[in-house]
């Protein structure tokens, strides 16, 4: 239970300094202790959220002509 603590912590953090690269880091310390099959679904919970904070502080940023032509190929 501390690894998951300690993991989710860490991951929110860098994700908060950069803006990025919280699953990659989760996943990877994460990965001493369980199954990819279990790590995943606990890690997108807490980033759709964080991602919907980041993408609202920076609204008023974002280009149209960049980002619909992208979530549309999503």
């Amino acid at each position: 239970m501390i690894l998951w603590i300690f993991a989710g912590l860490l991951s929110g953090f860098i994700k908060g300094l950069c803006g990025v690269g919280d699953a990659p880091l989760f996943s990877s310390i994460m990965s001493f202790a369980q199954n990819n099959i279990d790590i995943s679904p606990v890690n997108l919970i807490p980033s759709v959220f964080s991602n919907l904070l980041i993408t609202w502080q920076n609204r008023k940023s974002l280009q149209t002509r960049i980002w619909v032509p992208m979530a549309l190929l999503l």
